[in-house]
């Protein structure tokens, strides 16, 4: 990583904005401000403020260089992008479910829509994603070069990078999750779109920037008392720091009579209640194959359940905050 670009010219900026990983920013915006979801001719989500968004965040970081503000900066703007990318997937499932109305040009036509619509979805995440990627790695190379001007031994740099790693990962996926659920993690036994695993099983999940948070729940259990949340993460550093995550991760579940610490733990990928329903083994396929080498033995998630004796489930609700 260059050295911060601290000369008299520019004597408030942390670099000059040539550095090489600047022109991941570059990507980023350029995808975002050509941005378009179309069906049936109608231009139905675009980006152009994002891409407006991605602008002032690299300025911000062209000037004061804070990884953790720009990491956080990266990931709503990804998050309101997921947002206008769902809407759309929304009415395209609408429109599917009527198109034998259509005729055969037009019925071709909205399918070259989609697929295009589709394609350009999947290329702008990867580009987001590839920034967000690009900025914990600097963060982690800034963390070292910071340790070894200030220690004299090797061990000491590498346990002061770790630890400045650790609290960064920490903090951006606990900050994530929290924001999602908010004081009280809710979730209703009968909301509709839950995926069916199989005849008994319930799971709904929440797809985020950098984790999968899923809802499991037995539908023949009348007290529902064997609820389980998954914390999925998408990258392999998050899995690297996966206890420090669950040691921070506070999160309580709200029910009518009483509120429930969680308290998670280590589940290795494949173990027996592991998330189940197909929608949700297809994203943690593509998770596997995109990101941890196509070795689902590196893909380790973190699980809580509520107490046998949880008796607070008549108001408990599942509310998708994103």
């Amino acid at each position: 990583m260059p050295e911060p670009f601290t000369t008299s010219d520019t004597p408030n900026s942390v670099y000059t904005g040539s550095e090489s990983f600047f022109s991941f920013f570059s990507q980023a915006q350029v995808a975002l401000q050509t941005f378009r979801l179309a069906l049936d001719g109608r231009v139905l989500a675009q980006a152009s403020d994002l891409a407006s968004q991605m602008e002032n965040t690299r300025r911000a970081f062209q000037h004061n260089g804070k990884f953790v503000e720009t990491v956080q900066g990266v990931l709503r703007i990804a998050a309101q992008l997921q947002q206008r990318t769902q809407a759309w997937d929304r009415e395209v499932q609408s429109i599917e479910r009527s198109k034998h109305s259509k005729s055969g040009n037009a019925l071709q036509q909205l399918r070259a829509e989609i697929s295009n619509g589709r394609l350009k979805s999947q290329m702008t995440e990867r580009i987001v994603s590839k920034l967000e990627i690009v900025l914990y790695q600097l963060e982690s190379e800034e963390a070292e070069r910071l340790a070894g001007q200030t220690a004299p031994t090797e061990s000491h740099i590498k346990s002061s990078s770790d630890s400045d790693e650790t609290c960064s990962v920490v903090s951006q996926v606990v900050e994530a999750v929290c924001e999602l659920v908010g004081e009280g993690l809710i979730v209703n036994f009968d909301e509709k779109t839950a995926f069916v695993a199989d005849s008994n099983v319930r799971e709904f999940f929440w797809d985020q920037p950098l984790v999968l948070l899923v809802a499991q729940w037995h539908n023949e259990e009348p007290d529902m008392s064997n609820l389980t949340f998954w914390l999925i993460p998408k990258f392999l550093d998050i899995v690297n720091h996966i206890e420090s995550v669950a040691s921070a991760l506070q999160l309580e579940v709200v029910g009518a009579i009483r509120c429930e610490q969680l308290a998670w733990k280590l589940a290795p990928y494949g173990i027996d209640l592991w998330p189940q329903s197909q929608p949700i083994q297809q994203a943690i396929g593509k998770l596997i194959s995109k990101r941890f080498e196509k070795d689902p033995m590196k893909l380790v998630a973190i699980s809580a359940s509520l107490p046998a004796d949880w008796t607070g489930h008549d108001s408990i609700r599942i509310e998708n905050r994103i």
